[in-house]
């Protein structure tokens, strides 16, 4: 019993590999021909996208499936006409007829490179017939050849043919074709005595709209239309070209006594049209517009372009334009613009962007960024700060800079001596004696030392950050300066206060009449009155 089973299932798995060779086989005709048929929106694939059609047109009259190589979207069968739904993107489908060999159909090699949403093609599919009944056709001359139903069956006499209704052709150059429509019910159908004339070249007369398309007759240019010339009698392939119009191709039938034919060309090229506002900017086919533009004429493509204003966000867009569409964009960019307040110091230098401000900068616009500041003032190490500024977003920053300092410390011989720092930006320090000048700030200062009887001293000093600058300063003594008593000054003149310190101008006198006049100065509590105009006091003139 087991034994008998494997055999069962050996014969299963091997009549079929018999019986394939006996398989009639099916066949794509020509390309693939894109239509504008349009797919309704319902029929979507997994991934929500609008299915891409295949439609086989047959003339196999048996029972058919499809298996796209991905997925099948959806399946509707017609006499003659099968309408296979496939995802986007899909590659191959294979077709399965009963009675036939299954038929690998690979998109690429039809004309189909690449399958788009929404896209539907035609294709030509068919295969051998059944050949139970034969036909004789003996011609004169005998080497004529034999056409049925568009196809050379040969120069013989004898051929296997399918039951139905077909139509011979018997054609040789240089002859008139003989044309028979009949039924093969019979076994056997005969055509004899079939003697052909010697051909007479027809007039043909091609005319388009518009006019000046090239005409090609069996591949032969045949003329510009209008055209009126004479060509052989029998069915040819006629092709009519015009640039940036579609193409026309079909078969003609030349026949006496005069072939005329009118064709209306359709216009391919596509109006496009992009609005957008005034300060906008659409960057198309390597050009720019500013505000759009208007019916802009274009082949059929997939265009590729994008819209800038500034401080508004981008719009990018990709569309592919049909034949002779016309195509309006009204597209407007969103305003995303943000606001930046930076509050700083007033003599601080505020930098970001290339541009430069001073002390503050107030409800400034900007667009959306990743934003660099560095904010400087003098004796004050440079802040660097960088913000991300978000869409119609509105930041208040600030940055205060704190002023590097340092000390100088001054001792002087005599220890009396008048000491003033001068900085470079125009401060002045001062003290009678030693002194240490804290929290200064850093920078360059002139630092002068003077005492009576004393020459002066002056020196350029530097001073660093969180330095402790030590400075000893001993002033070298006048020669032969001496110290006289019981002279007489003039405090007539209001005494300048500068500083804390008090100026006073004095005069001396030797017996009533004036030697000479010093100016002289003393810390100063902004309290002190001058009482009497003379006084008597101790000083030290120089003896000549």
């Amino acid at each position: 019993m087991k034994r008998t089973i494997t055999i069962v299932l050996l014969l299963m798995l091997i009549l079929p590999l018999i019986c394939q060779d006996k398989l009639m086989e099916m066949k794509i005709v020509g390309k693939a021909k894109k239509t504008s048929e349009i797919i309704p929106a319902s029929i979507k694939d997994v991934n929500n996208r609008k299915a891409a059609c295949i439609i086989f047109l047959t003339d196999l009259e048996v029972e058919m499936e499809f298996k796209p190589n991905v997925e099948l979207v959806k399946y509707i069968a017609k006499p003659g006409r099968h309408e296979v739904y496939v995802q986007p993107n899909e590659r191959m489908i294979e077709v399965y007829a009963l009675g036939y060999k299954p038929l690998d159909v690979v998109l690429y090699s039809y004309g189909i490179p690449y399958l788009d949403e929404g896209d539907v093609y035609h294709l030509e599919l068919t295969g051998d017939k059944k050949k139970d009944f034969s036909l004789v056709v003996i011609s004169n001359p005998a080497d004529a050849e034999k056409w049925l139903d568009g196809e050379l069956l040969g120069t013989g006499e004898s051929f296997n043919i399918t039951k139905g209704e077909h139509t011979l052709e018997v054609k040789k150059k240089g002859y008139t074709t003989i044309r028979k429509n009949f039924t093969a019910n019979d076994q056997i159908t005969t055509f004899r005595d079939m003697k052909m004339l010697p051909a007479l070249e027809i007039p043909v007369d091609i005319d388009s709209e518009p006019q000046g398309a090239i005409v090609y007759i069996d591949n032969v240019r045949f003329g510009v239309t209008p055209v009126v010339n004479f060509f052989d009698e029998g069915t040819f392939p006629i092709r009519i070209e015009m640039e940036n119009y579609e193409t026309i191709e079909e078969q003609l039938i030349i026949k006496e006594p005069e072939t005329k034919k009118q064709y209306k060309l359709n216009d391919i090229r596509c109006k496009l049209t992009i609005r957008t506002s005034p300060n906008a900017v659409v960057y198309f086919d390597n050009k720019n517009y500013p505000g759009g533009f208007e019916n802009l004429t274009l082949l059929p493509q997939t265009i590729n372009f994008r819209i800038e204003e500034k401080y508004c966000k981008t719009i990018s867009e990709s569309y592919e334009l049909k034949n002779g569409e016309a195509k309006i964009f009204e597209l407007y960019p969103e305003d995303i613009s943000a606001y930046i307040t930076i509050i700083s110091t007033e003599d601080a230098t505020i930098k970001f962007n290339g541009e430069t401000f001073r002390g503050k900068v107030e409800n400034y616009r900007i667009e959306p960024q990743v934003l660099s500041i560095v904010v400087e003032k003098p004796k004050s190490k440079p802040v660097e700060r960088s913000i991300a500024i978000k869409p119609n977003a509105i930041e208040v920053i600030e940055i205060k800079l704190e002023t590097e300092r340092g000390t100088i410390r001054v001792t002087t011989i005599p220890t009396d001596g008048f000491i003033e720092l001068l900085s470079d930006t125009g401060e002045k320090y001062s003290s009678i004696g030693r002194n240490d000048f804290t929290n200064l700030p850093i920078g360059n200062y002139l630092l002068s030392v003077s005492a009576e009887g004393y020459n002066d001293y002056r020196e350029n000093i530097k001073l660093n950050i969180d330095e402790v600058l030590v400075k000893k300063v001993k002033l070298d003594m006048i020669p032969g300066y001496e110290k006289k008593n019981n002279v007489k000054t003039d405090l007539s003149k209001k005494p300048k206060s500068e500083k804390g310190h008090l100026a006073r101008n004095w005069y001396w006198y030797a017996g009533g009449v004036a030697v000479g006049a010093a100016t002289s100065y003393f810390l100063f509590s902004g309290k002190e009155e001058v009482k009497s105009n003379t006084t008597t006091v101790n000083i030290t003139i120089p003896i000549p």
